[in-house]
């Protein structure tokens, strides 16, 4: 692309800039984090780290037989090796809808059953409905 400058009299060139593509944000995930905590966790030590997650679901979780992170039982405790439970979490996280629900959506009426309410009696005494 060209264009004509009137002050010095000469052509110049003109750059277009075409704007950087950016691909989306990936979602979080807990695995690029990785560096952030020690090599293994304890089991009692968990809720320090992740306050969400609680050792007695782990526990409970390895004695149901759901799926649960690689873990090593050294003495009395069981530790777990920090990046397979990062990619466990992973596997149970999804991402969250980021738009809010309309009134509409969270609140559904339905008919009310049986008996009239005091008010709505009273209401239809009076004429106001």
């Amino acid at each position: 692309m060209r264009r004509f400058d009137e002050k010095e009299q000469k052509v110049q060139k003109v750059f277009t800039v075409e704007p950087v593509r950016t691909e989306k944000k990936s979602a979080f995930k807990f695995i690029d984090h990785l560096n952030e905590f020690p090599p293994f966790i304890a089991r009692n030590d968990i809720e320090k780290y992740f306050p969400f997650v609680s050792k007695k679901t782990l526990a409970n979780r390895k004695s149901l037989g759901m799926s649960v992170p690689k873990s090593v039982k050294c003495l009395n405790s069981v530790v777990y090796e920090t990046k397979s439970f990062l990619e466990w979490l992973d596997s149970l996280t999804e991402e969250v809808n980021k738009e809010p629900l309309s009134k509409s959506d969270t609140k559904i009426k339905t008919p009310r059953r049986g008996r009239k309410t005091k008010l709505k009696q009273v209401q239809e005494r009076r004429g106001n409905i």
